[in-house]
């Protein structure tokens, strides 16, 4: 399968390609190998408020930053939050999936990926 120079402008294609950057467990789409080049701001994630929640999820997280325009992606703990907004250039609003432990916080956008290590932690 050949990809474009210049990735689609979808949410589907850039969780695919991310899958891989955050080091899920099962790349779900291991054929598609993008070698474009990346375009947009370098993400850089610099807090998650709050930084610790419950076991279940659904807790609301205000990440804060530099280079957020396009982010698509946002994972905590290898899981992908749910309801991604970006709100500026310096900060993106989700809500935790269920997990267990600390966990690396991690964004994506045309540009890269960011991540925070144990930057969540499951209570």
């Amino acid at each position: 399968m050949a990809l474009p120079a210049t990735p689609p402008a979808t949410t589907t294609y850039a969780a695919a390609v991310a899958a891989g950057w955050f080091g899920a467990r099962t790349d779900p789409f291991p054929d598609i190998v993008y070698t474009g080049p990346l375009t947009g701001p370098t993400p850089r994630l610099t807090s998650c408020t709050p930084n610790t929640g419950p076991a279940a999820g659904a807790t609301a997280l205000t990440l804060a930053g530099s280079g957020l325009t396009g982010v698509t992606l946002v994972t905590v703990g290898q899981k992908p939050a749910t309801s991604v907004v970006v709100v500026s250039d310096t900060q993106v609003t989700a809500v935790s999936p269920s997990g267990a432990g600390h966990a690396t916080v991690g964004v994506a956008n045309p540009g890269g990926k960011a991540t925070l290590t144990n930057g969540y932690a499951y209570t």
